[in-house]
């Protein structure tokens, strides 16, 4: 079975066919398809319940009962209009046929499509452990959306804690033949049926990958220049100026940020690094130990009296990491800022980080970032592996070209990758094309 999200497509998958073609009831929808599309000589028959249309014809097309239809051995069987539950509940279980299914005009894709799933369907949800820390804690307020969602469209939910570890991440995530999984912050293998989300870059944001977050992301596999040819700049354009506008000027980001200060900045050029915890589960995608990573780039940087500013994680409690920065803050080899991010990346020439999400915050402000570490957003970086190449160039410019693509880049990320707390219907259509995609591709009769 396949679900089609337009007529064209359905259209399309009826004129490459070829075999005998079955379209389900003479409904004013049926009818339309075929006029419109000049469908009259690709159709074989049109399946009808009505005992009075059997052995008529429509447009020469032969009208037939179920019982005629399901002696036909191999064939494209379609419906579309308003009558798919009723049809499909008829042929759903007829083999060596193709079932194509047209969204429904009127309804929600979802709503139409929940009664397509197995009678014992369910679906398990994973969250964490850790308390609330924050208004701006999009995971907490990710659950109750979501689960109020499926029990909308009465869909059987299980929950699931997950706690905080690496090895709980690391977990084979596998699910029974008929559910879902929305696994929390794990990562690994594409496994049917697994969806991996956790809270995003910005805040009120959750992200959504097959595969799982960062470095383990299937963006770090993909072609991104294939991705992006076909989205308009006017458009990424538009859709970046909103996004910085509503992150930047108002000061928001994932952590609660303190107000604008008055710090003073370097007025030469200065490398901003905002620091992550040392233990995060990412940091498995540095290219290089965080801790040695940090003493290298201090280093490097004051040999070339370049100013580094540094901001520690909200979250890190590494007792020897803030040894070492107050002894290399007292020599003055570096420059300890605990404010706004948002002020220190506008002030920053360049961005250094392994895989933060402030490497990505720092693409909405348009600012080169150098990345030590594998990321799902390290396309739109100066990869670094090996130090030498920030003692040649510790900094770097952003070309025209780049900043357009960092543009698109942002809309793809946002449009395909994530969802805003706020927006129910992006909700749905996420739900939805799970739910789509479980049936197209878990349930196919193709023989």
């Amino acid at each position: 079975m396949k679900i089609i999200f337009n007529t064209k497509k359905m259209v399309d998958e009826i004129l490459n066919y070829q075999g005998t073609i079955i379209i389900c009831g003479l409904s004013f929808r049926t009818r339309e398809i075929i006029n419109k599309y000049n469908l009259k000589s690709k159709i074989t028959y049109i399946f009808d319940n009505n005992i009075n249309l059997i052995n008529t014809t429509y447009k020469t097309i032969p009208i037939i009962n179920l019982q005629n239809l399901k002696k036909i051995e191999s064939c494209l069987i379609v419906i579309c209009g308003n009558n798919n539950r009723s049809f499909y509940s008829q042929i759903k279980d007829i083999q060596n046929s193709r079932i194509i299914i047209e969204k429904e005009k009127h309804l929600s894709l979802i709503e139409n499509r929940t009664n397509l799933l197995p009678s014992d369907f369910v679906c398990n949800v994973e969250f964490p452990n850790y308390k609330k820390e924050s208004s701006l804690d999009a995971s907490h307020e990710f659950i109750p959306l979501l689960l109020k969602k499926l029990l909308y469209l009465n869909i059987s939910t299980k929950t699931n804690v997950v706690y905080s570890n690496n090895n709980e991440y690391k977990k084979e995530k596998n699910t029974s033949h008929n559910s879902f999984l929305f696994s929390y912050h794990s990562y690994g293998k594409t496994v049917k049926n697994v969806i991996r989300w956790k809270e995003g870059y910005l805040s009120n944001m959750i992200t959504f990958d097959k595969k799982g977050y960062s470095g383990w992301s299937s963006l770090c596999d993909e072609d991104i220049d294939a991705l992006l040819q076909n989205i308009s700049q006017k458009k990424a354009d538009n859709y970046f100026d909103t996004l910085a506008t509503k992150y930047i000027k108002n000061n928001q980001s994932k952590y609660n940020q303190p107000l604008k200060s008055d710090f003073i900045f370097p007025q030469e050029d200065f490398v901003f690094f905002p620091l992550q915890t040392l233990n995060d589960s990412v940091m498995q995608h540095s290219y290089m130990q965080p801790f040695k990573l940090i003493k290298q780039v201090v280093k490097i940087l004051s040999k070339q009296n370049i100013p580094l500013v540094i901001k520690k994680h909200p979250r890190c409690q590494d007792k020897e990491l803030d040894e070492y920065l107050n002894k290399q803050l007292k020599k003055g080899k570096i420059i300890l800022f605990n404010g706004s991010i948002h002020e220190a990346i506008e002030k920053a020439t360049t961005v250094y980080t392994i895989n933060s999400g402030v490497g990505f915050e720092s693409l909405l402000h348009l600012k080169p970032v150098v990345s030590f570490g594998k990321s799902d957003y390290m396309s739109m970086t100066k990869s670094v592996k090996k130090l030498d190449e920030i003692k040649q160039n510790p900094f770097y410019t952003l070309t025209t070209k780049q900043e357009k693509k960092m543009k698109k880049f942002i809309y793809y990320y946002i449009d395909k990758k994530c969802l805003f707390l706020d927006d129910e219907k992006r909700l749905s259509k996420v739900i939805d094309t799970f739910v789509i995609e479980y049936l197209n591709k878990d349930r196919v009769y193709d023989k």
